[in-house]
């Protein structure tokens, strides 16, 4: 395929959403074969994630630092406006941005296989969220421990992904 074609189907990708692409995907997998497009997914998924236990405890730990403004602005109220106590609403707000943040890599990273950075990157997630003194640890101070906890023994049972919902 020449550098014009490249470049044209870089261009056309990036204007599709994630349907359109799944499609594609699927009728590539049809034509070509469903394995040689599992590993290239697996390898662009290699590619991609990069597993460092130090960069992923700070990242856990600034996510729940960003968040001090938010949780102020509506302390005592959810997304709904509805009256929450202050410690469940950081609770809540700390598993969201956990998992909002990082359960994408790790579903990735189960799908690829890769067990071993599986482990790294929920053992980092634990650490930051031990380690962390965000306003949202300080009003609910036993949660980030406890979800730590969770977290591990999911991936410790083999169902990682089963953590991040408490």
């Amino acid at each position: 395929m020449g550098k014009k074609n490249i470049d044209k189907l870089r261009e056309t990708v990036a204007s599709l959403d994630t349907g359109a692409l799944r499609d594609i995907i699927m009728s590539v997998a049809e034509d070509y074969g469903a394995g040689k497009m599992l590993k290239a997914a697996k390898a662009v998924v290699d590619l991609h994630i990069i597993v460092d236990f130090d960069m992923i405890k700070k990242d856990a730990i600034y996510v729940l630092d960003e968040e001090e403004e938010y949780f102020f602005r509506n302390l005592g109220h959810d997304e709904y406006r509805s009256y929450i106590e202050p410690g469940d609403h950081a609770a809540e707000m700390i598993e969201e941005r956990i998992k909002d943040n990082f359960y994408a890599d790790v579903k990735a990273l189960v799908a690829a296989g890769r067990k071993d950075d599986v482990r790294t990157y929920i053992r980092a997630i634990a650490a930051g969220l031990r380690e962390s003194d965000s306003i949202l640890c300080e009003w609910s101070p036993d949660f980030p421990g406890e979800y730590a906890d969770h977290l591990e023994e999911c991936m410790e049972k083999g169902e990682p992904l089963e953590g991040f919902d408490w």
